[in-house]
Order: structure tokens, then C-alpha cells, then sequence
């Protein structure tokens, strides 16, 4: 809940539309917006309150916005893409106040706001992405809000994913009623196009795109869990390890007695070593990361964000050590 005592800039809607009739929504929702602020502004300069931050927001408080419960009973009101609904919040607001939302795609119809109720007729477009929305509520003359959560949009994504290493992704997610959480399947393949197989995933929409964890099976969990003990536990990584703490303890016996003037220079005579060692052990942890990653099915994690349907990001545990690059398109529907 965020409450503030001047509007930020950027009270446009975000976003491309692309038929002709949801840009003329956006269009007049947009400049409904405006008109609001700059009725506001043009009234506290004829009431003198310019100035007077104080009696400003005195005269024009923040709004109080209390959500009903939704249809459903839940706290949010769920509305499927394509849709419409009301929404309904009590609370205190100053006559004249308004309404919008806050997500691209969701905008409200029609709204009537007395000194207690509001009530707003939303709908979620067909450019619209699954997720909770916020309700901000403004009031007149000083633009004081309140944002709430009151909207989750509900639909279904359909994703064609491709990391910079080769893998594909076909992907599958709905939403789910009273969670946030979005469930579905996705189907792997390799660069070669060989099917590697089909996993579980759960996506978590936020206001930075959507975090994607497949579901790993028992097995994968034990056979990654083995094979990275087995490498971290191998010749290669316990000889690293020997070695690195060699050259510490030479460090430590030598350098660290010495007078200030003279520390620095025996420091630097075992740096080459030091580095040495160093590399050794990271390229023992890169070999175990990369066997852990190969008993594995896709990747373990995904950040996905969405413009316009085209899809960017990053992965983790892609078949490979650290993250790489992903992109694709996703559709969304009903």
C-alpha cells in the first residue's frame, strides 16, 4: 500500500495495443487521466494552495480504500481476459476522486466513488498478462492516492522458448483460481531436436515479468544431487583444494610477520600462485555445476519478461554452469 502526496509523472498507460478499438480505449482512459490532473492542478492554484502542503492535504486527504470480497469470496477480484466485472471497495475517499488501474491492458469502464463506496466496471483486454493489478484511487485537487491490489488477471500463456544454447521449450501455463501461481507443462528439446522430455512448471507473474521453476522429479533431484558430490568430492577438486590452502598457508607463515613494508612485495611473489590454484578450483567447481546440470531435464529456473509478445530473460541450469540468455514469443488467451 503506497500513498504519496503528489501523483508520479507517469500516469499513462504503458504499452502498444494493437487493434484499433482497444487503442481508443487506452487512448480515452489515458486521457481521462490527464484531464483529472490537470483539473486538479488547476484547482489547487484557484483555491491558493499551491504552497500550503499542509491545508492541502488536509482539505484533500489520501483516499482509504477497503476491497469487498470478490465473487469468489476472495480477497482479489479474478478477471478472466476478455472480460468485464465490478469491482467493488468502501472506505473514505473525497468527493470527486478517481479511479483507474495500474496494469496494461486492465482499465476501468465506468466508475462511481461517494464519500464511502466505490464502484468501478474493469475489463482486461485481449493485450492484458495474468497477474494481480493495482487499484489506484486519487483524489482531487492535491492528486494524494492509494494503490491496492484488487485485480487478478486470469488466462492462459502459451510460450515458445529457446536458450542460447541450444534448447527449445514449449511451454503451457493457466491460472489458477485464489492463487497467484500459475500451473502448467512444458516439453523439451535439444539443439539437435532430440525430445529430452516434458516437465511440470510453476510461474510466479510480478510486476518485473514472470519467474518460471520446473518441477523436478525425484530422480533428477537425487541423480544431480550424487553427481555433484561426486564431483566436488573427486581427485580433480580435492587437489585444487590442497593446493589452494598450500599456497595460503605459505602466505600466512611468510608474509604475514613481516613489517608493513614488506608485506605488500611477499604478497605479491605468491599472487601468480595464488591465481593459479584459484583457477584450478573454479574450473573443479564449473566440471561438478556442469554434471549436476546434465542429469537434469531443461532448465531449473527461468525470469521471463514480456513486450508485445516477444519474450526475453535468463536461465538457470539450462544444461550448462551460471545462467544464459532466453527469448521466444508467447501467446495468451482465455
Amino acid at each position: 500500500m503506497k500513498r504519496s502526496g503528489f501523483l508520479a509523472a507517469a500516469l499513462g498507460l504503458v504499452g502498444l495495443l494493437g487493434a484499433a478499438e482497444v487503442r481508443s480505449a487506452s487512448v480515452e482512459q489515458q486521457r481521462a487521466l490527464e484531464s483529472f490532473r490537470k483539473q486538479a492542478l488547476e484547482q489547487r492554484k484557484a483555491q491558493g494552495l499551491t504552497k500550503d502542503r499542509k491545508a492541502l492535504y488536509a482539505k484533500y486527504p489520501s483516499p482509504q480504500v477497503k476491497l469487498a470480497p470478490g465473487p469468489g469470496g476472495g480477497e482479489l477480484l479474478e478477471l478472466p481476459i476478455g472480460s468485464e466485472a465490478t469491482l467493488v471497495a468502501t472506505g473514505k475517499y473525497v468527493p470527486g476522486s478517481f479511479a483507474s488501474l495500474t496494469c496494461p491492458g486492465v482499465e476501468a469502464v465506468s466508475q462511481k466513488i461517494t464519500d464511502s463506496r466505490l464502484e468501478a466496471r474493469v475489463r482486461a483486454l485481449g493485450t492484458a498478462l495474468p497477474g494481480v493489478c493495482e487499484l489506484q484511487v486519487l483524489s482531487p485537487v492535491s492528486l494524494a492516492y492509494e494503490n491496492v491490489a484488487a485485480v487478478r488477471v486470469m488466462g492462459s500463456m502459451r510460450w515458445e522458448l529457446q536458450t542460447a544454447n541450444g534448447l527449445k521449450a514449449r511451454m503451457n501455463i493457466a491460472s489458477q483460481r485464489g492463487s497467484s501461481t500459475m500451473t502448467g507443462g512444458s516439453d523439451w528439446t535439444s539443439r539437435e531436436g532430440k525430445p529430452l522430455g516434458a516437465r511440470q512448471v510453476r510461474a510466479e507473474p510480478g510486476s518485473e515479468g514472470f519467474f518460471v521453476q520446473l518441477v523436478r522429479t525425484q530422480q533428477e533431484q537425487d541423480s544431480s544431487a550424487q553427481a555433484l558430490k561426486t564431483a566436488t568430492q573427486g581427485e580433480d577438486s580435492q587437489a585444487a583444494q590442497k593446493e589452494l590452502k598450500a599456497v595460503q598457508d605459505k602466505m600466512q607463515q611468510e608474509c604475514m610477520k613481516l613489517p608493513p613494508d614488506k608485506m605488500g612485495p611477499c604478497l605479491q611473489k605468491y599472487t601468480p600462485l595464488m591465481k593459479a590454484a584459484s583457477e584450478k578450483m573454479r574450473g573443479a567447481n564449473t566440471s561438478a555445476q556442469q554434471k549436476a546440470a546434465d542429469a537434469v531435464v531443461g532448465c531449473s529456473s527461468m525470469k521471463l519478461k514480456v513486450t508485445d509478445g516477444k519474450v526475453t530473460g535468463r536461465g538457470t541450469g539450462c544444461g550448462a554452469p551460471g545462467e544464459v540468455d532466453v527469448t521466444g514469443t508467447v501467446t495468451v488467451s482465455k
